[in-house]
């Protein structure tokens, strides 16, 4: 009798002390899996960037990242690729084939991401990057190739008045960006520019919000733009897939001053995103928070041409002073869920919307399921 007494009695104890999840875990999940079938309903994806080119070096952590991506519901991935590393080493080739391999059977989709601010430069390492991310498809097997480029040209933060003052995230390469020489120009109408000539960008100013830093720079990033698109559909022409490599771009979503360029006017974001499929848009160096709201001027006209458009949230440091204002690096997922909720009801029936980017995978890792509520402010 006494020992069902002292059992009757330890009972509630131990269900007290059994461990549950805890009621913001539980929260951040629940937000993440609602995120995740909603845009996986309509077609949209949650993409993860990953800017650490070494990491298909060590089988293992490759692996943690493709369940990591599993956990987290991601399914397009944007992968720093050195070109030149993996065309020096055998090994690190192999180590990526391995890497695509395995993701694309996971069923993700890849794709590299590139570009450097020598590239204004120098359009000779442009084609010679680019040129990289297509040899290691096509002398390996089916799904040991990227299915597209992510290009990310550092200067574009600074082409309008808003971006003069920030620094922007590093190239890719990590190298810093060379001095861009800066000639007088005089603007041209794009109609009657004579000879074949490549018109000079007038900007429109009853338009704009405010003026270019620097015409020519314009200029500079317009016809490499175009310059990539023209090298990637020749060498689609010896492809085993022609066109099967998606070109993409990495812009402001506050850059919608208006641009007349080629007879035609239209924020520069929208004359820079022509030649490409698809484009990534960031808000910085304004708070990430906002860039669904930003992003509308952009989302309407380049859904109207047929783009596709993700939104890039960041979650690691930007280089500028109070970066919890800019990230949401000093957050945890609960609000970084409640952001992405808030972006796919605001978009969720623009054409073109194509989902939200987490940038980047080793900030996200050290992203907290909960911090305490009166350190953070929740949309």
């Amino acid at each position: 009798m006494n020992r069902i007494l002292r059992l009757a009695l330890l009972a509630p104890m131990v269900l007290a002390a059994a461990p549950t999840p805890a009621p913001a875990q539980t929260r951040a999940a629940d937000l993440r899996k609602d995120n995740t079938a909603f845009l996986q309903m309509h077609g949209q994806d949650r993409a993860l960037v990953v800017r650490a080119p070494q990491l298909p070096e060590r089988r293992e952590d490759a692996t943690a990242l493709l369940v990591f991506c599993r956990q987290q519901g991601v399914t397009v991935l944007f992968l720093a690729f050195d070109a030149t590393a993996a065309h020096r080493s055998p090994e690190i080739e192999f180590h990526w084939r391995g890497l695509l391999a395995e993701a694309h059977r996971a069923g993700l989709t890849i794709y590299a991401l590139v570009g450097d601010a020598g590239w204004l430069a120098d359009l000779g390492n442009a084609y010679n990057d680019l040129g990289g991310v297509l040899d290691l498809g096509a002398r390996h097997a089916p799904g040991e190739q990227f299915d597209g480029v992510l290009v990310e040209l550092p200067l574009l933060a600074t082409l309008a008045g808003a971006g003069v003052s920030w620094s922007a995230k590093p190239s890719v390469s990590g190298q810093p960006a060379p001095p861009i020489s800066q000639p007088t120009t005089t603007t041209t109408n794009p109609a009657t520019a004579a000879g074949g000539q490549t018109p000079t960008p007038t900007e429109t100013l009853a338009d704009a919000p405010g003026k270019f830093a620097d015409l020519s720079l314009v200029k500079a990033h317009l016809e490499l733009i175009a310059s990539l698109r023209r090298y990637l559909d020749l060498r689609d022409l010896n492809a085993h897939h022609p066109g099967a490599l998606r070109l993409g771009l990495t812009l402001p979503a506050w850059l919608t001053v208006a641009l007349a360029w080629q007879g035609h006017t239209a924020p520069v974001a929208a004359h820079l995103a022509a030649p490409c499929d698809f484009v990534v848009l960031h808000n910085l160096p304004n708070p990430t928070t906002d860039v669904g709201k930003s992003a509308e001027t952009l989302m309407r006209a380049l859904g109207r041409a047929g783009k596709r458009v993700w939104l890039r949230l960041e979650l690691g440091l930007p280089e500028r002073p109070e970066p919890s204002l800019l990230s949401l690096s000093q957050t945890d997922q609960e609000v970084l869920e409640l952001t992405v909720e808030a972006i796919r009801k605001r978009h969720e029936a623009a054409a073109g919307f194509a989902g939200v980017v987490l940038d980047d995978y080793l900030s996200y890792l050290q992203l907290p399921d909960h911090r305490d509520a009166a350190a953070v402010a929740r949309p």
